[in-house]
């Protein structure tokens, strides 16, 4: 069954990303063997007062190559398209560069969303 969050469509063959408004983003389409992994991250801005959610990543890896997708609709609909990503590659969850790179900062910036 196919099933499309914003500019992503995952299915049985993979998950593919069309540009945004026919001009912006990289497209890709990826079949389920040629993502070595995934991972979902969030950047959170932190002040004394409070923690706000600025954005969410998906991060898939391929040989050679990092697709990332920005994400900027509902949280719902973000929380819905990492699910299923999950039922499909379960396996495949692993950190990703985004995650690494904060650990080395530790900073605590960017932070997991799928434990």
């Amino acid at each position: 069954m196919t099933k499309t969050f914003g500019s992503v469509t995952v299915d049985d063959r993979g998950i593919r990303k069309r540009r945004t408004f026919l001009l912006f983003g990289t497209p890709f389409d990826l079949t389920w063997d040629q993502i070595n992994s995934w991972d979902s991250v969030e950047a959170v801005l932190v002040s004394s007062q409070s923690q706000q959610v600025v954005s969410r990543v998906l991060e898939l890896r391929t040989v050679g190559k990092v697709h990332h997708v920005g994400w900027s609709g509902s949280v719902a609909d973000y929380d819905a398209l990492i699910e299923e990503i999950r039922l499909w590659a379960p396996d495949k969850h692993k950190p990703g560069i985004l995650r690494q790179t904060s650990a080395i900062r530790e900073t605590g910036a960017v932070t997991s969303h799928v434990e």
